[in-house]
């Protein structure tokens, strides 16, 4: 894992620059389509690429040697003259469902199972008296990793003997012996 606890393989490798040894982590992400969001560089690798450029170092090496990019320096630069290397706040819309409102979905979701999107959409309005689509609700679903899957119907006249047929496609209206 790599920065996004994203799975990437990772190569380690020493470079020397003015008699400082630097390991550098070279990480390449094994899923081309994820699309995760990138966290904050530290501000420990801030200090180091700013003075890694007081002390000499061009730009584009300290590029190619932090594995940053040039926007990156340029826009730490500016902010070390602000005196403010933190990290900014994310932008964005936030979110419809949050953090701390996952857990009464997932509630929601065990509660009744079989439910729609649409459903359960309904019940979270009534519940929370704040109106969602079904594609927040599905993207909330998906980041805790729950399933829409339902379960299949079971016709009024299946007993426990005949279910395996009418699943496997096979069900005829005649017992088989």
């Amino acid at each position: 894992m790599c920065r996004n606890h994203v799975p990437v393989f990772v190569t380690l490798r020493w470079e020397l620059y003015d008699g400082l040894s630097y390991i550098i982590a070279e990480c390449r992400n094994i899923d081309p389509w994820y699309t995760h969001r990138m966290k904050a560089f530290s501000i420990d690798l801030r200090i180091r690429v700013l003075a890694a450029l007081d002390g000499g170092m061009s730009r584009s090496e300290a590029v190619r040697l932090f594995q940053v990019s040039l926007g990156s320096i340029k826009r730490w630069l500016r902010a070390r003259a602000a005196d403010d290397l933190a990290p900014k706040r994310p932008t964005g819309r936030p979110r419809r469902i949050t953090p701390t409102q996952e857990q009464q979905l997932r509630v929601q979701v065990q509660i009744t199972p079989d439910a729609t999107l649409d459903e359960h959409a309904a019940q979270w309005a009534a519940d929370t008296g704040r109106r969602i689509s079904r594609q927040t609700l599905g993207r909330a679903l998906h980041r805790l990793g729950l399933s829409r899957k339902k379960s299949r119907p079971l016709p009024a006249s299946a007993t426990p003997g005949n279910v395996r047929r009418l699943h496997s496609g096979k069900a005829t209206g005649t017992p088989t012996t």
